[in-house]
């Protein structure tokens, strides 16, 4: 079954089918008083980056399921955030959409900078086990239930895979699939790694239950390795590749269409999935690594500068390369510089001073106001002179509140953040777009930067905010 997920604040056409599973499902048999006038109102305030954040699943243009994420789910505990609501119309169930329901809520999550995601249940605990969710405790509710608790973490996952390019050499053709589940389109056999099993079994198993053919004599050739730009979730595809081959090739599966296909022509069949990208790594003679940031529009990563890397060298796709691997553009791989930052925290009335960048790669993010600490400077003495520069106002550096480090593209940061004082009530901004106070319910509506955002949940969590 074909479907997609999707933020609802996007289909406002289906915000009324959502509420209403959730008023059946969820509160109206309970003795919860709440209305569907009440719970149709408070849908049509959902946002993308800030709580509430809400998700439908969405198939033929209808509601198949819905879940939310929510600031709290149960009054007698101070977890936060909670996946809450989640709902499956009976119709659309065995399909994987709870799942990804599930997963989508733990992106958003991520992407807010939680490092823990909670919820209660009281009928799906085993399911929410096999899911890797962590029981915590049982409890007492308001409504007179007794829902087990569970928690997961948000830390970045890494997923292995097998892929294997089986080959007739005589021929000069390979085995393809034609996915019609995930990975549509071309794409050559594999799957996920299994518990106790190694690269080879795992590429060997997964040959033989896609296409029927038992293979032997595998090759490693390469990695392709996935890395999400918000996140940081990890996918690794271990590439094989062998001439050997035996039994009788599948026609279909449930996965899709089976063949044999010319090499010349899979090289000029359009993409998808991506599938263009890695190609070269199957067919070259050099053990590769080919490396993918992508993100949530751009999933293969086709916009992104995707990366050969053989031993110490990365090679960048360009126009010059053929499909074929070959290519003139070597650059040498170098230690990203690290930039040591110290930044203000200027509270006041619990709310915090965020600042927008007015220039370079992330102009438009947002951060607290502060900057680099010049070579054999202190950083209270960087920060004094740096409020100074950016926001024309004297500042009387406090106390060191926290410390961060963050992995950009660019460069490495290591961030100092102070608890700040200023004579000034209102600041001169030189350098930045745009500056806001925020407090504890708005800080997620602007986009922070990664290194800002673990001190901004520390200001949360200390109740500061």
């Amino acid at each position: 079954m074909d479907f997609i997920v999707d933020n609802l604040n996007k289909h406002p056409e289906l915000i009324p089918d959502v509420a209403g599973d959730v008023y059946d499902n969820f509160i109206r048999d309970s003795i919860d008083d709440t209305t569907y006038e009440q719970v149709l109102s408070a849908f049509h305030n959902c946002y993308e980056n800030k709580l509430p954040v809400r998700m439908v699943a969405i198939v033929d243009n209808k509601c198949a399921g819905s879940v939310s994420l929510i600031e709290n789910d149960l009054s007698c505990r101070n977890y936060s955030p909670w996946l809450a609501a989640i709902n499956v119309r009976e119709q659309y169930r065995n399909n994987g959409i709870g799942e990804e329901l599930v997963n989508r809520i733990k992106e958003a999550a991520r992407v807010l900078g939680y490092k823990e995601l909670f919820l209660r249940t009281e009928h799906a605990s085993d399911y929410y086990r096999k899911l890797g969710w962590e029981y915590l405790e049982s409890c007492d509710d308001e409504f007179g239930d007794k829902p087990d608790v569970f928690k997961i973490s948000l830390k970045p996952t890494l997923d292995l895979t097998t892929m294997i390019m089986i080959r007739d050499p005589e021929k000069n053709k390979v085995v393809v699939m034609d996915r019609v589940k995930s990975w549509k389109g071309l794409s050559f056999p594999g799957g996920h790694l299994e518990d106790g099993e190694s690269l080879c079994e795992c590429a060997i198993r997964e040959a033989k239950e896609e296409t029927g053919l038992t293979v032997t004599d595998l090759k490693p050739c390469g990695i392709i390795h996935w890395i999400h730009k918000d996140n940081h979730n990890r996918y690794l595809a271990f590439l094989f590749k062998t001439d050997n081959f035996s039994g009788s090739l599948k026609s279909e599966t449930d996965e899709g269409k089976i063949f044999w296909m010319d090499i010349e022509e899979l090289k000029k069949a359009p993409s998808t999935n991506g599938f263009d990208q890695y190609l070269p790594v199957f067919l070259g003679d050099e053990f590769r690594e080919l490396y993918i940031p992508w993100d949530d529009d751009d999933p293969w990563g086709n916009n992104s500068k995707s990366k050969f890397t053989v031993d110490s060298t990365a090679r960048l796709p360009s126009d010059e390369m053929d499909r074929s691997g070959s290519d003139n553009n070597k650059i040498d791989t170098k230690p990203k510089p690290t930039i040591d930052v110290a930044a203000a925290l200027f509270i006041k009335d619990k709310k915090v001073l965020a600042t927008q960048r007015g220039y370079g790669n992330y102009k438009g993010w947002w951060e607290f106001p502060g900057g680099k600490i010049e070579a054999g400077e202190k950083a209270e003495d960087a920060l004094v002179r740096e409020i100074s520069e950016e926001l024309d106002a004297q500042v009387n550096v406090k106390t060191l509140f926290d410390s961060s480090e963050y992995e950009y593209e660019e460069f490495h940061v290591r961030l100092k953040c102070f608890l700040c004082q200023t004579p000034h009530k209102d600041f001169r901004f030189k350098e930045h777009m745009s500056a806001k106070w925020l407090d504890k319910q708005d800080v997620h509506s602007v986009k922070w930067l990664g290194a800002d955002l673990p001190v901004l949940e520390k200001l949360i969590l200390k109740d500061i905010l």
